[in-house]
């Protein structure tokens, strides 16, 4: 099974990773219980972490749409503002999708429709320990009572967590739980599952091995101008805890190397990413680890100051954003290429460049009669299709453009203005005045351009493509939006930069 909620690895990839922390409340209202046996436990008090400085300033800094994609908001129907906490557990890490579950605690109730989309299909009920749960095997889910807590994972890990004869944590699982409550970050892992893995090591990772051989870890940390890390080590006795202190010893000093000449290597390139590497390996350096009968722990703390901070996330977001909005436009374009595909199903052949008056003038674009096809009748509705495109009544909607048609993240220079379009001439996608047919694409519809990325843009509802011509050595000019390169249907329905 692949988790629903994967796509939340934008979110961890920010923050850190998951908490929880209601587990040792009010149980009747909650009706979870954490098994005791738990290989790993992540969580994150993730309204924390957007209120702290790091996360105000990443928001400010994400465009919505942007940030829809990153927590696949339209796939879950959930916002990241609607999410109180989160949280990752799991009997086996080897073993996750078969004994792992992920929950979350919400803000605002949502309903039942909600969690049978994440689930998918059309997911039985049953009952558990008098509780509905919804979905079978290795996709089920429940949604308490009041809306505000979701759970999604196997049916067993899912009869555990209600389960109100499941032994309560205790240990250093306990202490990852109460962390948990009163930090932005915990985790939880035993090392034991990591056992089978680490015999298989190279002797170069001998010095990590006392640590996997410690009976548990924990971490917590807070995010923010001040941010601190604090770990905890338990062990089966002293000599293996000084064993494992050595260990993590030695990882502290070859990461303040590592990350120094990572700084020194960043420099040329970003500035502001090398002094920050450099400050961490300092500040990791400057770090001690602790060792008192069979338990070791290290802290760390790092200050910023927010002007740093702010310049820092704007450097390090400008991947980020170019990558989202690279996905979004490639399927933008995916979601046409279906409308097309629709259109020949549905008519028996593609629409043609332009519908035509009585006299053969161009009146209103094939993007203006695609409209049906995703989703936009009402719209295309309210056009005059026997008048042009820039006519009294149809010139007032070209500011209602689909956002199919716009660049994600990049503002238009004219009202309604689109990038997306096709080649028109012979042997391109729009030849002639009527629409083709697949059948009519000799050279296979995997070799044809059906819609590219164009760097000059016209209104959408204007016929108006880019003129191809077979004898001409010089093509239209292509992209411009994204680096590198442009974004390109073919007639298959794949995307390509």
């Amino acid at each position: 099974m692949r988790f629903p909620f994967l796509p939340l690895t934008g979110l961890l990839a920010l923050v850190g990773v998951a908490s929880l922390g209601l587990m040792a409340r009010d149980e009747k209202v909650r009706a979870l219980r954490l098994p005791k046996q738990s290989a790993v436990y992540l969580s994150i008090q993730v309204s924390k972490v957007w209120e702290s400085e790091p996360g105000k300033q990443v928001l400010s800094l994400l465009d919505k749409d942007i940030q829809r994609r990153m927590f696949d908001e339209d796939r879950l129907g959930l916002k990241p503002e609607q999410i109180e906490r989160a949280e990752m557990i799991a009997l086996s890490l080897q073993k996750f999708e078969e004994q792992g579950a992920v929950i979350l605690t919400l803000q605002k109730a949502i309903d039942e429709k909600v969690l049978r989309r994440i689930i998918g299909g059309d997911p039985k009920t049953k009952t558990i320990h008098g509780q509905k749960v919804y979905g079978e095997g290795v996709r089920a889910g429940f949604l308490r009572a009041d809306g505000k807590m979701l759970v999604i994972g196997t049916v067993t890990m899912v009869e555990k967590l209600l389960d109100p004869e499941t032994a309560t944590p205790t240990g250093n699982l306990a202490l990852a739980v109460e962390k948990g409550q009163a930090n932005h970050l915990a985790g939880y892992l035993d090392p034991k599952e990591l056992a089978g893995p680490a015999r298989e090591l190279p002797a170069a990772f001998a010095p990590v091995r006392p640590l996997l051989a410690s009976k548990s870890g924990v971490v917590w940390a807070n995010v923010g101008l001040s941010s601190t890390l604090e770990t905890q080590i338990d062990f089966a006795d002293e000599k293996a805890a000084e064993r494992g202190r050595k260990s993590l010893n030695g990882l502290r000093a070859l990461g303040a190397v590592t990350l120094s000449t990572l700084g020194d290597t960043y420099a040329a390139q970003s500035k502001l990413l090398g002094a920050f590497l450099g400050k961490l390996g300092k500040v990791l350096d400057d770090s001690e680890v602790e060792h008192k009968d069979t338990r070791i722990g290290m802290k760390m703390a790092l200050k910023v100051e927010k002007a740093e901070l702010t310049a820092l996330i704007k450097d390090a977001l400008v991947p980020l954003r170019e990558a989202a909005m690279r996905q979004q436009m490639a399927n933008n374009l995916k979601q046409l290429g279906l409308a097309m595909h629709n259109h020949h199903d549905s008519t028996g052949m593609l629409p043609s460049m332009s519908t035509y008056d009585k006299d053969g003038k161009p009146l209103l674009s094939w993007r203006v009669h695609v409209l049906p096809f995703i989703d936009q009748e009402a719209l295309y509705k309210q056009f005059k299709l026997d008048e042009p495109w820039d006519s009294a009544h149809n010139k007032k909607l070209i500011a209602k453009m689909p956002p199919l048609y716009a660049t994600p993240g990049k503002a238009s220079a004219i009202e309604g203005g689109t990038r997306i379009q096709a080649f028109v001439g012979k042997g391109a996608f729009f030849e002639g005045k009527r629409g083709l047919r697949f059948a009519d694409f000799t050279d296979g519809l995997s070799n044809t351009f059906m819609l590219v990325e164009a760097e000059k843009e016209v209104p959408w509802t204007k016929p108006e493509d880019l003129t191809f011509d077979p004898e001409a050595k010089m093509l239209p000019k292509l992209g411009g939006a994204f680096k590198g390169g442009f974004h390109a249907l073919f007639g298959d329905g794949s995307v390509r930069f």
